[in-house]
């Protein structure tokens, strides 16, 4: 198998038999002749195929692969397509065929052909169009055009030499019809403003109806034209061409209602006859031209304001879209409410599809000036009645629901704001502190021997927890042992000599030794120190301090009661006159945010303290629990909220910003 690079082909047509040469290229003429995107492209491959001497041509819709960008790794999208037409022997497309067609258009940029031979003696050519051009993206639909058949590499060639005219002539004919639709559309234009510069002096509703009705009458060759409104929900005539007068209960004007309510319940235009190709229910439309002996008959509904030219230009230029891709489905026109309708009648010519265009277009520009004279050509207790009556209906109807929903919870939101009730909490932080708080401090001047207990340890009463060098303290009390036995037998050989005075100062000496020995035992005694109930350690960790000096008085161990904590609440000054003492709350500790435990205000400070930040006043508050938790540590921080009563949820919100405002701008 061969294949051939992809390049971009302006050729001249391939010489060929005269006479085949002018059969194709006047079928290529005849393409680019036709109005019908199915008519283009019928005679467009019976052009390709003959002048290609190709077996079968073929038109695909392409749709080429593409990623993700929210993965790129994942794989693309594979390649689709959707067969359209082939002209000759479609056998030659076979399912191989197809897939090899398939695997080269993925490959081809817009404007580009190819074409490759296969080993059993078959050729391929394929071409890839863009209808929108190569701005569009790569992800946009695009043609294969395709021809296939028996022969050599030379074959080939020519067939993709032809394809490359092809494109040529495509994309003529796409400029040719995008030029006519244009010029069609200005002439629409064109009529509805003229019509409308001819309408606009009118000040009166009746009379711009029947001006209206006259002109379309006249500038349409109608035998007749009526116009309606509906009236809340039914047809009423409101005008018919040449007619001042006329009775709403004839036959004739209630089978003609019937009809315009029969094109405004389906939202489109009802032509009878109809075309093949006509999806709408015309039953009505029908009785009415068998009872008035009607040979044709259109009906437009009237969409208010903003539904009208706009969408019947997209529709128009969607519909050439579509014949170019080959798709001949009929046209949505985007939903809208009805207002109204026009009916025309004629008996011998029928409505062309240029007509029926331009009849849209200045229905759409019509109806808004209706519209107003209708609503202000009116007594004024009419006027005022319908515009009330159109605020209420846009309140409550089901348009902008979404809009609605979102105001009525706005609403509902507001109102509980302003009568409902909530609880109103003061918040501020808090420690957490023991109820009673023991410092052990060193007894004497000395050295740190041992350190028995560690921050955190439970300590019970009179455990030792501390141990003070004792070795100078018993150095002492030997000397002192010493000097009171010296001083005893001093003051015992005086008293044998009756040397009373040495007697009486041996006998002092000796007591200053004896108040010396109890000194050092006091001492001695002291040198372990105890706990003085039972509790926590929370201070002092002198593991790393053990025979460093000590001086009386230093406090080494602080020793706190678990079994009586409470809370020391720091409350804003905006708010201490709603704190009294019995209010409860609840607290979170920043250790454990997700657990409340409820506490009660026994008392508050009367004064101030000064802190950054404000005046804050320092509260004392009592846990409601029966048993303290056994990880609550004097010391622990978190937030404490207080109730202070039931207040309305707007009095909440907003309270600190009214309160800011009487407190700056106050006058008197």
């Amino acid at each position: 198998m061969t294949r051939n690079p992809s390049a971009n082909f302006a050729p001249d047509p391939p010489p060929a038999d005269d006479i085949a040469l002018e059969q194709a290229l006047a079928r290529l003429q005849q393409a680019l002749e036709a109005e019908r995107g199915d008519e283009f492209w019928g005679a467009m491959l019976d052009g390709v195929r003959a002048m290609s001497a190709a077996a079968a041509a073929g038109l695909w819709h392409l749709t080429p692969g593409n990623r993700n960008p929210a993965d790129p790794e994942a794989p693309p999208t594979p390649v689709g397509m959707q067969k359209v037409r082939v002209v000759g022997s479609g056998a030659a497309f076979s399912p191989d065929v197809e897939q090899e067609l398939r695997d080269l258009s993925s490959q081809l940029d817009p404007g580009h052909v190819s074409h490759l031979n296969t080993p059993d003696g078959r050729w391929l050519a394929l071409a890839v169009w863009q209808p929108a051009g190569n701005t569009a993206g790569n992800a946009a639909p695009r043609l294969v055009l395709a021809v296939c058949g028996h022969g050599d590499h030379e074959r080939a060639n020519r067939g993709a030499t032809v394809l490359g005219l092809a494109l040529h002539v495509a994309e003529r004919a796409r400029e040719q019809r995008e030029a006519g639709q244009a010029r069609r559309q200005a002439d629409h234009l064109h009529q509805a403003l003229d019509l409308m510069l001819v309408l606009q002096p009118e000040r009166r509703f009746v009379s711009a109806a029947m001006r209206l009705v006259n002109e379309l009458a006249a500038r349409f060759r109608c035998d007749r034209v009526s116009l309606g409104l509906l009236h809340h929900g039914s047809m009423r005539l409101r005008a018919i061409s040449h007619t001042e007068k006329f009775d709403h209960k004839t036959d004739a004007s209630l089978a003609l209602i019937s009809a315009m309510e029969e094109a405004v319940d389906q939202g489109t235009e009802i032509q009878v006859p109809a075309p093949e190709d006509a999806t709408w229910i015309d039953r009505d439309h029908k009785a009415y031209a068998r009872s008035q002996g009607l040979g044709h008959v259109l009906s437009l509904p009237l969409f208010p304001p903003g539904h009208g030219v706009g969408s019947g230009l997209s529709d128009e230029a969607a519909r050439s879209a579509r014949e170019d891709a080959g798709d001949s489905d009929s046209d949505d026109r985007q939903e809208a409410e009805s207002v109204g309708a026009i009916t025309l009648e004629r008996e011998s010519r029928p409505f062309d599809p240029e007509e029926a265009a331009a009849l849209r277009i200045i229905a759409d520009q019509a109806v808004r000036l209706l519209l107003d004279l209708h609503r202000t050509d009116r007594w004024f207790g009419a006027r005022w009645a319908a515009t009330a009556r159109r605020g209420v209906a846009r309140l409550l109807g089901p348009e902008h629901t979404w809009w609605k929903l979102l105001g009525a919870l706005l609403a509902a939101g507001l109102l509980l704001l302003i009568f409902g009730k909530g609880n109103y909490r003061i918040e501020g932080d808090f420690t957490v502190r023991a109820g009673e708080l023991s410092h052990v401090v060193s007894p004497f001047d000395g050295f740190l021997e041992e350190a028995l207990v560690r921050p955190g340890d439970a300590v019970q009463t009179g455990q030792v927890i501390l141990r003070l060098d004792r070795r100078d303290l018993l150095l002492q009390r030997q000397a002192t042992l010493a000097d009171a036995a010296a001083h005893r037998g001093a003051m015992l050989r005086a008293e044998a000599s009756a040397d009373l005075a040495a007697m009486r100062v041996e006998s002092a000496r000796l007591e200053q030794a004896n108040a010396q020995l109890e000194l050092i035992e006091f001492r001695l005694q002291q040198s372990e120190l105890r706990a003085p109930f039972d509790g926590v350690v929370v201070e002092g960790d002198l593991e790393q301090q053990i025979g460093a000096p000590l001086r009386q008085g230093d406090s080494l161990v602080q020793i706190a009661r678990l079994d009586d904590l409470h809370l020391e609440l720091r409350i804003d000054e905006r708010d201490i006159q709603e704190l009294q003492p019995g209010r409860s709350g609840r607290v979170a500790f920043t250790s454990q945010p997700g657990i409340r435990f409820p506490m009660e205000v026994e008392s508050v400070e009367p004064a101030a303290r000064v802190e950054e930040g404000g005046n804050l006043f320092v509260a004392r508050a009592q846990f409601l629990t029966d048993q303290p938790a056994p990880w609550w540590r004097p010391g622990m921080t978190g937030i404490a909220k207080v109730d202070a009563g039931r207040r309305s949820y707007w009095w909440i919100v907003t309270h600190r910003t009214a309160d800011f405002i009487r407190l700056r701008w106050w006058w008197w």
